[in-house]
C-alpha cells in the first residue's frame, strides 16, 4: 500500500526523531491491521489556492493507493504577530516579519520560555492575524478532495483539525481560536460528507502533555497517540473499499 501522506510541520519537526513522528507511527498500525505492508510518502501542505494543482501533480507522480489529509487548526487559529506586521507594515514591516518568521520556524528557539514569553507579550500588544479564515482553508481543502476523488481507485481519509492555538495567552485569545477551530472542523467534516470520504474528528481533543515546549506541535506521546488514530483511520477506509 502506498500512501500520499498530507500533513503538516509534525511531519518533519527534529525534536521528535524519525520513527516516532505519526507517519511513522500510522504505517505500523495500518500494517498491524490490515497486513499490508506500507510505504508512505509524506508531504507538508499549505492550504491555499496553488495546493490542488500540486496534490493533483503527486498523485501523478507518486500513483498512490491512498491519500490521507490531515487538517492542521494552526491554518485558521494561530494569531502571528509577524504575518499581521508583514501585511500592515510595508518594506519595513515585511523585514521585520521575515525574521519572526525565521525565528518561529527554528524549533530550538521556539522552544525556549523567553521566546514564547515574548510572543504571547507582542500577540497581546500588538495582535495578531489568522494565515486563512475558516471558510477559505475549508475551500481549498474540498478542492483538493475533488483532484484526488477523481481517481476513481484511490482510497481517501481525512483527519480534522486539532489544537486550540491561543497565541496571546488570555481567555479572550483562546474562545476567538476555539470558535475558529470548530467553524473549520464543521465545514470540512460536511464537505467529507458531501463527497463520501471518511472523517476523523479530533477538534480540542489536545491536551498541554501531548505538545512540545513550543506549544504548538506534538511531542512523541502526543504522535503516537494521533499516529495510532490516522493509521486506523486509513486502515478503515482502505478495508471497506476492499469489501
Amino acid at each position: 500500500m502506498r500512501i500520499l501522506h498530507l500533513g503538516n510541520s509534525n511531519d518533519v519537526n527534529p525534536l521528535v526523531p524519525e520513527g516516532e513522528r505519526a507517519h511513522d507511527v500510522a504505517e505500523r498500525t495500518i500494517t498491524g491491521l490490515t497486513g499490508e505492508a506500507v510505504e508512505t510518502i509524506a508531504r507538508v501542505i499549505w492550504p491555499a489556492a496553488e495546493l490542488p494543482g500540486i496534490v493533483a501533480g503527486w498523485l501523478e507522480r507518486y500513483e498512490p493507493d491512498v491519500v490521507f489529509l490531515r487538517m492542521s487548526s494552526y491554518w485558521v487559529t494561530y494569531e502571528s504577530v509577524p504575518l499581521r506586521v508583514e501585511r500592515r507594515g510595508g518594506i519595513v514591516g515585511r523585514a521585520l516579519a521575515r525574521a519572526g518568521f525565521k525565528a518561529g520556524g527554528n524549533a530550538t528557539v521556539a522552544s525556549s520560555s523567553p521566546f514564547r514569553f515574548g510572543r504571547r507579550m507582542a500577540a497581546r500588544n500588538v495582535g495578531g492575524d489568522t494565515f486563512f479564515t475558516p471558510a477559505e482553508a475549508a475551500g481549498h481543502v474540498s478542492d483538493v478532495l475533488r483532484r484526488v476523488l477523481a481517481r476513481e481507485s484511490v482510497v481517501v481519509a481525512v483527519r480534522g483539525p486539532l489544537h486550540i492555538f491561543n497565541s496571546s495567552g488570555t481567555p479572550e485569545g483562546r474562545e476567538r481560536s476555539r470558535r475558529r477551530l470548530f467553524e473549520f472542523d464543521a465545514l470540512v467534516a460536511e464537505a467529507c460528507r458531501n463527497l463520501h470520504v471518511p472523517y476523523a474528528s479530533v477538534a480540542g481533543t489536545a491536551t498541554p502533555d501531548l505538545l512540545l515546549p513550543d506549544e504548538v506541535h506534538e511531542n512523541a506521546k502526543g504522535a503516537r497517540i494521533f499516529g495510532e488514530l490516522e493509521g486506523r483511520a486509513v486502515a478503515e477506509a482502505w478495508l471497506a473499499a476492499r469489501r
